[in-house]
């Protein structure tokens, strides 16, 4: 929130972040293997990266929907998971928790007037991608304990995520109080 993105721009430039983490890993990696065996023969050594590469592509990489991102703020005391908001959208959207491991990153949405999560086709741009109901969320928060600082939205907020802060941090500043949410709400340990 504090470049003013929306919750669409932050997820894109999530999305391209995590892209590019990816390639820098694979890099590293490859590089890694190309060291260990730099002894071997041109086409023995190629063929023993290649394998190394198939069998380790997978594990190598950073996705969301394996649950190895974290998304958080050291700053303000928090941080989640994919996995952390399965069991909300499956009470909120009937799915399943299997189907919402995956569709809560990535090309997935939800279509409210078919009551399913579809992939890769956002209804010429109507559609958000699910896990930016995850941000709007996060967005929330922000802006009614730290941005526009409004009691009584903290308060509604407080009571529809069921979370038990102290009244009393609820009269902190307002990063203290949002801190007092997010750590109710997505602690960090």
């Amino acid at each position: 929130t504090e470049v003013k993105l929306s919750p669409l721009e932050a997820y894109n430039h999530l999305v391209k972040v995590l892209e590019q983490v990816n390639v820098i890993t694979g890099t590293l990696f490859v590089s890694e293997l190309m060291s260990r065996y730099a002894e071997r023969d041109g086409d023995d050594a190629t063929a023993a990266v290649q394998m190394d590469l198939e069998a380790q592509d997978e594990n190598i990489y950073f996705a969301p929907e394996r649950g190895n991102v974290l998304f958080g703020s050291a700053v303000h005391g928090w941080a989640f998971t994919v996995e952390d908001f399965v069991e909300v959208y499956h009470k909120k959207m009937g799915a399943s928790r299997r189907a919402l491991r995956t569709a809560l990153w990535g090309p997935y949405y939800f279509h409210k007037k078919r009551a399913r999560i579809i992939k890769g086709n956002d209804d010429g741009g109507r559609l958000k991608p699910l896990f930016v109901h995850v941000l709007e969320n996060l967005w929330a928060v922000y802006e009614a304990a730290l941005l526009a600082p409004n009691r009584e939205r903290v308060d509604q907020i407080v009571g529809a995520l069921g979370l038990d802060v102290a009244p009393r941090l609820l009269k902190q500043s307002p990063k203290q109080v949002l801190i007092a949410v997010m750590a109710e709400w997505l602690p960090l340990g």
